[in-house]
């Protein structure tokens, strides 16, 4: 019984702590699609953004670099969670799963852009951020060739599929990912069905 006020108390203060991660991650953001280059960016200044104090930006992070590390691996869970029947279930998929897929990876891509604006331009100076960087695209790599692997052992793969096929998609899709951050509604949706197309057809035997 007298453990429980400080149980609450640790978990109310780690919500606390989420709280200001997110405040933080979309006044980064926010500052990035306003035109501020990353290396301009200022923990004071991201803290004023965010509405925060400086001593609750170091509570949680321990710099800008720290907060954009963060980021990055939230854009990673994400893209996990976007990809949804098509990686959790490649045995079974099909053409609609694969545009649901292709459409939430897009759309993680299009949200965070500023991030990964953001560590392009810091990879080079900081090691940290290099490596989760790379880090995030190899992992995506590595998941979509299990996934092919998997859909390849059910007998669902076309039969002269190559790893450098599936490895090719994901990078069509992350550069595509940029090119429709300018796109109307209409334009995406098309550009998104043909990257489904695309997809499909190069991983997938015809069904007949």
């Amino acid at each position: 019984m007298s453990k429980r006020p400080a149980d609450e108390k640790t978990r109310a203060h780690a919500g606390a702590r989420l709280d200001v991660a997110a405040l933080l991650t979309e006044a980064m953001e926010r500052q990035i699609r306003k035109g501020a280059s990353f290396q301009a960016l200022t923990v004071d200044g991201l803290a004023r953004e965010a509405g925060v104090s400086r001593s609750s930006f170091y509570l949680r992070f321990k710099d800008k670099n720290d907060l954009l590390a963060y980021l990055l691996e939230r854009v990673a869970s994400e893209i996990g969670v976007a990809a949804g029947d098509w990686f959790a279930h490649p045995e079974s998929t099909g053409p609609d799963q694969v545009m649901t897929a292709v459409a939430g990876i897009v759309d993680v891509f299009e949200r965070h852009r500023a991030v990964m604006q953001a560590a392009i331009e810091t990879s080079g100076q900081d090691p940290k951020i290099d490596s989760l960087y790379r880090q995030l695209l190899r992992n995506l790599l590595r998941t979509n060739r299990r996934v092919v692997q998997r859909a390849a052992m059910a007998g669902r793969t076309r039969p002269d599929l190559s790893t450098d096929v599936g490895d090719a998609l994901v990078w069509m899709i992350e550069r595509c990912s940029y090119q429709l951050a300018s796109a109307d509604a209409r334009g995406r949706q098309r550009a998104i069905g043909a990257l489904s197309h695309i997809v499909w057809h190069s991983l997938f035997e015809d069904e007949r």
